[in-house]
């Protein structure tokens, strides 16, 4: 799936049109995307994306939960945060979220693994996830883009 929506992102005017989107909607709507339809279609392969991790996620407990997923969304910040994604939108890569990913899981890992506290678990990654948008926001600061 990664290789296949980064292609989309990097060589499809869609990939093109919700970076555009992402990034400052009222100039993408001014400069003729339809911003309505982008949202719509990238809601519409969330959803599905979400049903297919449910399906794996069945298929992998054999047991379905509705709460199975609460609590890690503090994580999927901090992957995209370390992958490189700009929080204020517009920035990013599917490459830079897979490897975001998977650093995110080594400092989990390694917190595990050090026997540290379940909350300053939770600590560290909120740690992780305020360096990485600090140095979001110093990248932008040089580079002149203001928010």
């Amino acid at each position: 799936m990664a290789v296949g929506f980064s292609i989309v992102m990097r060589k499809t005017r869609f990939g093109r049109y919700i970076y555009a989107t992402g990034g400052n909607e009222h100039a993408a709507r001014i400069s003729g995307v339809k911003t309505q339809h982008i949202k719509f279609y990238v809601y519409m392969l969330s959803g599905l994306i979400s049903g297919v991790a449910g399906v794996i996620s069945y298929s992998r407990y054999l047991s379905a939960e509705a709460t199975s997923g609460l609590g890690n969304e503090l994580d999927v910040i901090a992957a995209a945060a370390i992958g490189g994604a700009s929080l204020a939108g517009g920035i990013g890569s599917v490459e830079g979220a897979v490897i975001g990913a998977a650093l995110a899981g080594v400092i989990a890992n390694g917190v595990v693994l050090v026997n540290i506290d379940t909350y300053a678990q939770q600590a560290i990654t909120g740690a992780v996830i305020i360096i990485a948008v600090s140095i979001d926001v110093l990248r932008n600061r040089v580079r002149g883009v203001r928010f």
